[in-house]
């Protein structure tokens, strides 16, 4: 499945990452980005390779 990047995560206060911000996920070699269809973090400027 292909969602639009709007997180689709718990509200912040219950998010993962909460007390470390976005560094969670993003900067931090969490996500494999290219897998996902981008051409790296899109927090450091990646954009979508897909279709």
């Amino acid at each position: 499945m292909l969602l639009k990047v709007d997180h689709e995560v718990a509200p912040a206060e219950q998010a993962y990452g909460k007390d470390n911000g976005c560094a969670d996920c993003h900067f931090a070699d969490q996500i494999e980005w290219t897998a996902l269809g981008w051409t790296k973090d899109p927090a450091t400027g990646g954009t979508q390779t897909l279709p």
